[in-house]
């Protein structure tokens, strides 16, 4: 097994353990939901984090630069946990309903895994960066992370 598929392995064994554990509702696993409608809300949950999360970032980038990287590094890694639970959210049956995740997710799930794979790569560079005070590879990966859900929304969610 590769380095990226262990540490896979290793990060969905702690979101089960996470679970067990009533950690915050963005890191329980998806197979956890008793509905269709509970994936529903807990996508709707995960995104709206996400969206906040990625806000205070860009506003640490604006207003403290290299002095906000450390919490520009924690809230990458926040937003790295709660994008690799966003796989497992999107279970069949959870298109219907409350969502304005479109229908082709599911039928070109192979496309949209890619995308979430993307995210998180920027953010996991977004976290490294801020680690090691790299300013500019901070901002270089905050705007892959952007452009990264700009791009997902064009495609695979509705508007309304």
């Amino acid at each position: 097994m590769n380095g990226r598929r262990w540490n896979k392995a290793l990060r969905a064994g702690f979101l089960m353990l996470g679970a067990a554990l009533m950690v915050p509702v963005w890191v329980v696993s998806a197979q956890t939901f008793a509905t269709p409608q509970a994936a529903i809300e807990f996508r709707h949950q995960a995104y709206e984090k996400i969206s906040d999360d990625l806000e205070e970032v860009a506003d640490l980038l604006k207003s403290g630069g290299a002095g906000a990287l450390p919490q520009v590094q924690q809230r990458a890694a926040g937003l790295v946990e709660t994008v690799q639970s966003l796989p497992a959210a999107f279970p069949p049956g959870s298109s219907e309903g409350e969502t304005r995740a479109r229908r082709m997710i599911w039928r070109e799930w192979e496309d949209f895994s890619q995308r979430l794979e993307r995210l998180e790569t920027a953010l996991v560079d977004m976290e490294q960066a801020a680690g090691v005070d790299d300013l500019a590879a901070t901002q270089a990966a905050f705007k892959e992370a952007a452009a990264s859900c700009r791009s997902c929304h064009l495609w695979y969610r509705t508007f309304w």
